[in-house]
């Protein structure tokens, strides 16, 4: 988070210093992305209305039919220009910037902060036009400042039941020039009807880690779909976490050995009937449930659960409740069920909660894998946020960064993908493959192993394709040096 770096909104010499410290640390490890993720309603005080000596807010403190709506004017966003020139400085010149739902009541907060107080109202075509008025004067400013991209990240990790809210700002950011996109995680990067309902409005695909598997094979594999509804027999326990009432869970729902036998990575849609009749499907947690008459599957049916409250709030034994289940099976006479956009990037992120606790050799599997699949970028759960344990870094009183293993491992894992992709470009995408690769021979074996983004305490962890060897730095060096050897030989070649 900006901010997090900064100290705050004010620009200042020493918010100056110290976020050209962090850009600095953040270069070193391959970061180019300045993160304009900001509180608008702090921000509108500080923006000027071009030509003039008031800002957005002041305006409207003091007059607020003075903003005509019909006309906007243009906004001057100088007062940040120092961080600007900063970030340019370092290299970090993609931006992107946090697009709140500009129909939720946070936005309204900030569209009474910037035209008074209930003056527009969130999730009308007025507040739609007027948002899109706000980043498409961002984006004009900073691409006068040498920025580019402008990816327009909307909200953060959405439930299945999110998509329609998402779908509604991504059309304002599109309007506004800016190239909507989400974190995608849970079961969305795991069901082709969420991807195929998000792909028109996501030019980004930033899955994470644990999800990235999934993603791909919907992009590549053949499958055919058939629907069933199969009883569930099953144990039901109390649920009570975060004080849920009336709310029960069933393990072992899905899986190979579970009630139904359906595996989970075969579920593209699982709904919940309790006599006969659906339940309201939520993709969140069951934690802290007091409605009654709904089914969590989404988040619980990663691990092969299914937790519910019934509408009368009684023991689900004494209700039949059956699963109506849309199963996906690879068959070669199928077809591949999700396409996205040949302009889409495809990013992977993750990361703990405790970022600063990941080995080297965890952090530094990332980049790499970024290489392997091809993809655009990738990001970490947090390099500096507002809690001092998560981070990789940290500042001391003089403004000098003190680094994390984790860092260091970002860092290499960055300076190997590019030593790595040089390699590619130069001898082509096979000479790579017989250094990092699934076979015997490879110095870095990639395989489906455990999730390096997790804790290494956790035990319930996924099985991602990774780099199984990459705690052998013995085996990373002697990939470094059949790298480097294949490209001396290349440029020796080209000398004869």
């Amino acid at each position: 988070m900006l901010t997090s770096m900064t100290g705050g909104y004010e620009v200042n010499e020493q918010s100056v210093r110290r976020l050209d410290a962090f850009f600095r640390a953040d270069a070193e490890m391959g970061g180019d992305v300045f993160d304009w993720t900001v509180n608008w309603p702090q921000v509108f005080p500080l923006i000027r209305i071009a030509g003039h000596s008031r800002t957005l807010s002041a305006a409207a403190n003091k007059d607020a039919a003075s903003i005509d709506l019909d006309h906007l004017p243009d906004l001057d966003f100088s007062y940040f220009d120092p961080w600007f020139e900063v970030a340019r400085r370092q290299g970090v010149t993609r931006f992107e910037a946090h697009v709140e739902n500009v129909g939720s009541e946070r936005w309204q907060w900030a569209l009474d902060t910037a035209f008074g107080k209930g003056r527009v109202q969130a999730g009308t075509p007025v507040a739609s036009r007027v948002s899109a008025w706000i980043f498409r004067e961002l984006k004009r400013h900073a691409g006068r400042q040498g920025f580019h991209g402008f990816f327009a990240k909307i909200s953060d990790e959405i439930l299945p039941e999110d998509i329609p809210s998402y779908q509604f700002t991504a059309k304002v950011a599109r309007e506004a020039g800016w190239r909507p996109f989400t974190t995608v995680s849970g079961m969305i990067p795991r069901t082709a009807a969420h991807l195929r309902a998000m792909n028109p409005l996501c030019d980004q695909w930033q899955l994470s880690f644990s999800g990235k598997d999934a993603f791909l094979r919907l992009l590549k594999q053949r499958y055919s779909l058939s629907e069933s509804t199969v009883p569930l027999e099953t144990k039901w326990h109390p649920y009570a976490n975060g004080g849920a009432e009336r709310t029960w869970v069933a393990t072992q729902v899905c899986g190979r050995e579970s009630a139904t036998g359906i595996p989970t990575d075969e579920i593209e849609q699982l709904d919940v009937l309790e006599d006969g009749r659906l339940l309201r499907s939520s993709g969140g947690s069951p934690w802290g449930n007091r409605k009654q008459g709904m089914a969590f599957t989404a988040t619980d049916i990663l691990s092969g659960a299914v937790s519910l409250s019934t509408r009368d709030g009684r023991d689900p034994k004494e209700h039949r409740i059956d699963l109506k289940i849309v199963r996906r099976r690879e068959d070669p006479m199928g077809k591949v069920l999700v396409a996205i956009d040949p302009t889409d990037e495809l990013w992977f992120y993750g990361g703990p909660v405790r970022p600063d606790l990941l080995p080297y050799h965890r952090t530094w599997t990332l980049p790499l894998m970024a290489l392997h699949h091809n993809f655009h970028g990738y990001g970490q759960w947090a390099f500096y946020w507002w809690q001092d344990t998560s981070r990789i870094v940290w500042m001391d009183a003089h403004n000098r960064i003190e680094i994390s293993p984790a860092y260091c491992g970002f860092r290499d894992g960055w300076r190997d993908a590019v030593l790595f992709h040089r390699l590619i470009e130069q001898a082509g995408r096979a000479e790579y493959d017989q250094i990092i690769g699934p076979h015997a021979a490879a110095a870095l074996r990639v395989g489906v192993t455990r999730d390096p983004t997790y804790p290494s305490e956790r035990r319930d962890v996924p099985a991602v394709t990774s780099i199984e060897n990459a705690n052998d730095l013995v085996a990373v060096n002697g990939a470094r040096r059949r790298a480097l050897e294949a490209l001396t030989n290349r440029v020796r070649d080209r000398a004869k």
